[in-house]
């Protein structure tokens, strides 16, 4: 009999401590893994990311888009992972959240934590968050060149030169882009979480 291949989504994220920028992964089972997991019936692949996503913090955040631009194939499953940037308060609010939440799904994950982008390659996670982390390092990296961020690590304005920035949550897009505009004549806005800024003197 043929096994039906399973699909797993979800996604890595990324958030700047102390002007450091890095990635945040989940502990489950022992293992430093992504936020996903298999996909339900009648859910697209992104819904089912965003879901894993939100059950894996406990509730406490969920992304309202995610582009799941990473595949990765095994002998019986397949993975599609995107990144997202968040606040790095989630690491306390989870550790809030965590004690007393009492449903299975939403307890997967043990522990969240902070990898510095450029020491986590080095780390010892699991080999699916090395090879996602991989994909979107560059993109991540560039993410946090972009932006200047103040001492509270918040992103605020684009200013060093013209670019394209993707995985930007769509607060962060409502709130700089008053300020974008100053530098930046026109906004091409993909979706929610990845946009183009158009550089024209």
């Amino acid at each position: 009999m043929t096994k039906i291949k399973e699909y797993s989504c979800g996604g890595i994220l990324h958030t700047i401590i102390n002007g450091i920028p890095g990635v945040i992964l989940g502990l489950e089972k022992g293992l430093w893994l992504p936020f996903k997991g298999r996909q339900e019936p009648n859910e697209t692949f992104e819904q089912t990311a965003i879901r894993e996503i939100y059950e894996e913090l406990c509730g406490v955040w969920k992304p309202s888009k995610i582009d799941l631009k990473f595949t990765m194939e095994t002998k019986n499953k397949t993975y599609l992972l995107g990144s997202c940037y968040i606040d790095k308060s989630i690491l306390e609010k989870f550790n809030t959240a965590l004690k007393t939440e009492n449903r299975l799904t939403f307890k997967e994950k043990t522990n969240i934590n902070f990898f510095p982008l450029n020491k986590v390659l080095k780390s010892n996670i699991h080999h699916i968050s090395k090879k996602c982390i991989e994909y979107y390092y560059d993109d991540i990296k560039k993410f946090y060149e972009t932006f200047k961020t103040d001492q509270n690590d918040k992103q605020l304005l684009v200013i060093k030169k013209p670019c394209r920035v993707i995985y930007v949550d769509e607060n962060i897009i409502e709130n700089i882009k008053s300020e974008i505009k100053k530098n930046f004549k026109d906004i091409f806005i993909q979706n929610s979480l990845n946009f183009s800024l158009i550089y024209n003197k």
